[in-house]
């Protein structure tokens, strides 16, 4: 009978994407192809060219559970007696290249979508969830 509900919610979900038009097929080898290899670092010569900011307190605003940690605040009162407050979202720029296939798909999803059980992804698992 368990069998039967899971299913039928499967069969559920399915139809709630195709009526919205949710994007929600695997990715394809084409976009696979466009990720880095792992494992990855970041090339010395981008220390130069980023602003460091790992000196500071930065909290994540995703929720516990969350695999895909990609935004963050930081706080800190300033010399003159101000307060800064941070914004950090994760950049991607750096891994989807404008016209590739990775970007197209990218562009046609728009946005992780979350569900009851089991979240769609953007991007692949391996930027989403790890590198980003």
């Amino acid at each position: 009978s368990s069998g039967i509900n899971a299913e039928y919610g499967e069969t559920e979900e399915e139809v709630l994407l195709l009526e919205h038009d949710i994007p929600h097929l695997p990715f394809s080898q084409s976009v696979l192809d466009c990720l880095p290899k792992l494992p990855w670092s970041i090339a010395d010569y981008e220390f130069v060219l980023r602003e460091d900011l790992r000196h500071l307190c930065v909290c994540s605003v995703d929720p516990p559970g969350c695999t895909d940690i990609d935004d963050a605040l930081h706080f800190r009162k300033l010399g003159n007696g101000n307060a800064e407050v941070g914004v950090h979202i994760a950049d991607l720029s750096y891994f989807v290249r404008p016209g590739s296939a990775l970007d197209l798909e990218a562009q046609k999803r728009g946005t992780s979508v979350y569900l009851c059980d089991k979240r769609i992804d953007m991007v692949p698992d391996v930027l989403s969830s790890n590198l980003c």
